[in-house]
């Protein structure tokens, strides 16, 4: 992504705050366009838009059999047992916890 491309990636995984986040996608029920939406469900779970991903949203695929990129392996760092956190934490903290990213972040 840069060019120059710099001979080590100037980046860095914070391991020790990775938690699991699960997100979903669906189907309502009564939709309007229930084929485009299958359709687009049935895209989304496809080899070729798990594999792009990673090096395009940096998460990880969930089909078994995707391929992820060479950059995303050699830079990247897997946490293979990630913590998991309440639902209930999130919605007490999230608030405060945007606000000390952003005091940090967008200083």
């Amino acid at each position: 992504y840069a060019d120059p491309q710099p001979k080590e990636a100037p980046t860095g995984v914070a391991t020790g705050t990775c938690f699991r986040q699960t997100e979903y996608a669906g189907l309502l029920t009564g939709a309007k366009n229930e084929a485009g939406g299958k359709a687009l469900l049935d895209f989304m779970i496809s080899k070729t838009f798990q594999e792009d991903m990673p090096l395009n949203m940096f998460v990880n695929p969930v089909v078994k059999d995707a391929t992820l990129p060479e950059l995303f392996t050699k830079h990247g760092e897997k946490v293979d047992t990630p913590p998991t956190v309440a639902p209930e934490k999130i919605t007490a903290n999230r608030e405060q916890w945007i606000q000390s990213w952003q005091s940090l972040v967008l200083k």
